[in-house]
């Protein structure tokens, strides 16, 4: 629950109970029948408070079985994942990381990282963290890290930074052992001294060679097995320049002599319809795939190239779980707030109504009464129907009700309306595509949280006169477009700034994108406006 949220009830509590003090009607004034009537509507609201407490009992227990769920998957995850606090000391570690560094989980926290950096890295691991921090940008490195029993490996850590549950900002690491990988590139030395023999077969790292024109000259073992290839007559005929699997970008940084690594999704099924590769293999492979070049010669031209291939489909099932965990996690959170909303405008918001009601006709209904009297029943008239408002708008802010009744496009826009009209921003809204489109599951409230967060940041930051609201549909994706003619910003400035401030506006909306499976660029300069633009795929998932 929001703690702001708690904070403002526990303030209107107290303001409340302030009024009631001086404006309370002494009991001895009261009619027996009055008093009967108190105490049944006290009684009333006391068992309807307890149905709306085991309902929110509940909730925060389905909340809580999901996050046992998400916990389960990055206990079990095939690599090691840590998180760091901005000192650099350690704050979570999954069992992956745990058996890496070769020390218990529960003694591992509160250790600096730099603790198991190798001394001569760790000038590798400053800059990297550096840049991390001071970009706000996921950054990666290879280093070797240093085992409890001072045993040796090398490591890629993949790090973002992100935010703690206090908002300070921490570093979520992924540690991947690359230390076959090494071993591997060692390997293309000894292939080229001709000395690879059986270190070269029997290497865990799926290896070939190519030649400079790009046709395979040889494959190890673990290379066979990965594709699945019995007969490597059909792959040598494939040139590595015109391997469809590879990017249109990788294949031309091979001309130039540049190493690539790309990861490849390997449809086995259609390789086997193309009659390429020889596979014996079905489904899909997600492959790591890194191409170097090698033996330049005396004009600097590449005389061969080395591939090494790694399975890593594994680890893509795992992060697509826990991405797929994130999203059920966010759904929980929207339930919870879609509850909450509801006891707001049919629970207190209607008592509130019907206790204003109940003032209105009595002020008719005695109308002789004191004048100080009537000035009080109609102050707390007024009163009433402030807190009626604020509730509303309070519910409103917690889950827009119209999505279940109206839909998206309807809901986007009284909202975009009512947007312009208290911030007198001229607003340009646009839908295309979406009246014959079903969003359904999380797409309408995310696309609707995402257009919201965008507006407020406008609202925000901007200084903008004028701003524009795109949302098209567009073969597979649903693309979101919005722009503004306020002061701009440096975007990487501003994510790092906003990073060291702890404002979460650009932030949580690229994690929303991210965990819905799209892309978000945002294209800004200063005195020039924001452009940003959102792709989402409409595609539904499994169940």
């Amino acid at each position: 629950m929001d703690p702001d949220f708690e904070a403002r009830k526990q303030l209107l509590r107290k303001q409340a109970e302030a009024r009631l003090a001086r404006t309370t009607r002494p009991v001895d004034t009261l009619s027996v029948e009055e008093i009967k009537a108190l105490i049944h509507d006290y009684q009333v609201h006391q068992i309807e408070l307890e149905l709306q407490n085991e309902e929110l009992r509940q909730t925060q227990a389905d909340l809580e079985e999901s996050r046992v769920r998400y916990f389960e998957l990055y206990d079990l995850a095939p690599v090691g994942y840590v998180t760091i606090s901005e000192s650099g000391l350690i704050l979570e570690a999954n069992l992956a990381a745990s058996i890496l560094l070769g020390m218990d989980r529960s003694a591992l926290l509160k250790q600096p990282i730099s603790r198991f950096i190798h001394k001569e890295d760790q000038d590798i691991y400053y800059l990297h963290r550096k840049k991390r921090f001071e970009t706000g940008e996921p950054q990666e490195c290879e280093l070797r890290l240093v085992r409890l029993d001072g045993a040796v490996f090398w490591a890629h850590l993949a790090a973002a930074v992100a935010r703690d549950t206090d908002g300070a900002p921490v570093c979520r690491v992924v540690i991947n052992d690359i230390t076959e990988r090494k071993r591997a590139s060692e390997i293309l030395i000894q292939v080229q001294e001709e000395q690879f023999g059986n270190v070269f077969h029997e290497s865990p790292i799926g290896i070939a060679v190519y030649t400079a024109q790009g046709m395979m000259r040889s494959m190890n073992k673990a290379f066979q097995a990965i594709y699945g290839i019995r007969d490597d007559r059909p792959i040598k005929g494939v040139s590595l320049y015109d391997d469809p699997y590879l990017s249109i970008n990788a294949r031309r940084s091979l001309l130039t002599g540049s190493t690539v690594r790309e990861e490849v999704t390997f449809d086995c099924t259609h390789v086997v319809a193309r009659k390429a590769y020889g596979t014996t293999k079905t489904g899909m492979l997600y492959l790591d795939v890194q191409i170097t070049p090698f033996g330049l010669g005396s004009e600097g031209t590449v005389t061969g190239y080395m591939v090494q291939v790694q399975d890593i489909s594994a680890r893509k099932q795992a992060e697509e779980g826990q991405r797929v965990l994130s999203r059920q996690l966010i759904l929980a959170h929207e339930d919870e707030r879609r509850m909450i909303s509801r006891e707001l405008h049919d629970g207190v918001g209607q008592d509130l109504v019907t206790v204003k009601i109940g003032l209105d006709e009595l002020g008719q209904r005695y109308p002789d009464a004191s004048p100080g009297i009537l000035e009080k029943i109609a102050a707390f008239s007024r009163l009433t129907g402030k807190a009626i408002t604020d509730i509303r708008d309070l519910a409103y802010e917690q889950h827009p009700l119209g999505l279940e009744h109206f839909g998206f496009t309807q809901t986007i826009v009284q909202h975009v309306r009512e947007f312009s009209d208290n911030t007198g921003i001229d607003l340009d809204l646009s839908l295309a595509g979406l009246d014959d489109l079903a969003l359904g599951g999380d797409m309408d409230i995310n696309l609707y949280r995402l257009i919201q967060e965008a507006l407020r940041n406008i609202q925000k930051h901007a200084q903008a006169k004028h701003a524009s609201i795109k949302v098209l549909k567009s073969f597979s994706n649903i693309i979101l477009r919005i722009e503004d003619d306020g002061i701009g910003f440096v975007p990487v400035q501003r994510i790092a700034s906003a990073t060291r401030e702890k404002r979460m506006g650009l932030r949580s909306m690229q994690e929303r994108v991210k965990l819905l499976g799209g892309t978000m660029h945002i294209r800004s300069q200063p005195g020039k406006g924001t452009k940003v633009l959102v792709e989402l795929p409409t595609e539904k998932e499994d169940a």
